[in-house]
């Protein structure tokens, strides 16, 4: 498994993509993150335990048009 693969939490992909120059307000990522979850089959999205890939958040991103 790759690293974009490895799920993770919700500050932990807040930070890689800050540490990328990417920033959302707290509105944007909420969206783009239930939308990771969702696509991970994760049901408890809200909880800042349940976690997704970097994989599966840039594909909500890419839904969302956001970018």
């Amino acid at each position: 498994m790759d690293d974009l693969e490895c799920k993770r939490l919700r500050h932990e992909i807040r930070e890689i993509f800050a540490n990328i120059g990417i920033t959302y307000n707290a509105g944007k990522f909420e969206g783009v993150w239930l939308r990771a979850c969702q696509i991970e089959g994760v049901s408890r999205g809200i909880d800042s335990d349940a976690g997704v890939c970097v994989k599966s958040f840039l594909q909500a991103v890419k839904e969302m048009d956001i970018a």
